[in-house]
């Protein structure tokens, strides 16, 4: 399986790699038109993202030297001149970034790239003509990041453009001025603000984008760790519903939906992500940590973050990104239901968490701090603590409606496995 996710301390990062974005050329459009002026308004950061070129070579920012905006201009001017029968645009950049990771000897580079095009008006203010968003993901084997991440870029800005040359110019919206231009963007990354869709996530972009390359009808088999550390927390065996009925395993992808919830890959297997904030996190074996465990039981598990700007995998931070609350330690809220009934809503202090059907059950990340928390599924609540050394069971039971009952870890492990059998 090739792994397309990126585990790195920001300590250890290798120095710079400079990229240029001016050696590739860009067709002109159908359309007559060019760029007057590039405005920046993705969220600052200092590189388009993260390249790692050999198995012991260290992670790398990819750096733009002269900066992305005066690269594009300059590569813009050269291939759409400026003429008096062309519309002048300017291009506002919301977001450009790539990645470069080899594995297998083929290096996997992911980019996106969402832009906005503007026309001014005789009143010097500005109208939107067309915004566009594309991702891509490709592998080669004769190339290296500071060349696979510019290329895949250009063929990205290249679709956009072509994206303009169709776009409707005689519906003129709202007026814009200059300077409300030039304000950076400060809309959340769609995944953490739309309805997840199903399907498979080639890149983190796909991922953050919550646009999934293949929209795939995906499946999950979730089986158990056979271990007292990993009690209750199940990795997944994803497969894909083929035309012919059929379920192929998925082994190859960044990670996937399965309509419900969003998986990550890493080291070989899928885990559950849980948002935490405006942060995802994931819980998952440490194999660096060998000690304090059970003989033959298996890495303790971990927590990760899953960082948002570059998509590199993190010891957990906490949801504001600060140190982990050393009273905390992570465990599991697992409830389950072994009744038919509508699918009920599940949430956690007031906030969803995901859905319980018939004959199901749902596996909860969660930080324990020792603090009740208050667990509802539909109308039915209990406050709980959550038990930091192993999973907290409730069942939720047809008694006078419907009642949540906490149940002996034991007791309710073996009910989560038959359903996870079934």
């Amino acid at each position: 399986m090739v792994s397309y996710s990126l585990q790195a301390q920001p300590s250890i990062l290798g120095r710079d790699l400079p990229v240029s974005l001016q050696a590739y050329a860009v067709p002109p459009p159908p359309e007559p038109f060019y760029i007057r002026r590039v405005i920046e308004a993705q969220p600052r950061q200092r590189g388009l993202g993260i390249s790692k070129f050999g198995l012991f070579a260290p992670y790398r920012m990819l750096v733009v030297a002269q900066g992305v905006g005066p690269e594009l201009t300059a590569a813009l001017r050269a291939r759409l001149p400026a003429s008096a029968a062309a519309q002048p645009l300017v291009l506002r950049l919301t977001s450009i970034n790539a990645s470069s990771l080899l594995a297998n000897g083929k290096l996997n580079t992911a980019g996106e790239l969402a832009a906005e095009y503007y026309a001014q008006r005789p009143d010097s203010s500005y109208y939107l003509v067309a915004r566009t968003y594309a991702t891509d993901q490709q592998q080669v084997t004769a190339t290296t990041p500071e060349q696979s991440a510019p290329l895949l870029l250009a063929a990205l800005l290249q679709q956009s453009l072509e994206q303009v040359s169709r776009a409707d110019w005689t519906q003129p919206g709202p007026a814009y001025t200059l300077a409300q231009l030039q304000q950076p963007g400060t809309a959340p990354y769609p995944i953490r603000t739309e309805t997840w869709r199903m399907g498979i996530y080639r890149s983190f972009f796909e991922f953050r984008h919550n646009e999934p390359g293949r929209p795939d009808n995906v499946s999950v088999d979730a089986r158990a760790y056979r271990n007292t550390e990993w009690q209750g927390k199940r990795a997944v065996n994803p497969s894909v519903l083929t035309p012919e009925g059929k379920h192929v395993a998925l082994t190859d992808a960044w990670g996937f939906c399965d309509g419900r919830q969003v998986y990550i890959q890493f080291q070989g297997e899928y885990y559950l992500l849980e948002q935490r904030g405006p942060n995802f996190m994931f819980f998952a074996p440490d194999f660096n940590n060998t000690s304090g465990g059970v003989i033959n039981a298996g890495p303790p598990r971990k927590a990760f973050s899953l960082d948002m700007r570059t998509g590199l995998i993190l010891d957990y931070q906490g949801t504001e990104g600060a140190a982990t609350n050393l009273a905390q330690r992570p465990t599991h809220l697992i409830v389950y239901r072994r009744r038919p009934g509508p699918s009920l809503p599940v949430s956690i202090d007031n906030g969803a968490v995901g859905q319980l059907g018939t004959d199901q059950y749902l596996s909860i990340p969660w930080q324990a701090a020792g603090q009740p928390v208050h667990l509802c599924v539909g109308e039915a609540c209990l406050e709980v603590v959550p038990d930091p050394n192993a999973p907290t069971y409730l069942e939720l039971r047809p008694e006078g409606g419907a009642k949540l009952v906490a149940v002996p870890a034991r007791q309710g492990e073996e009910q989560v496995n038959k359903l996870a059998d079934r």
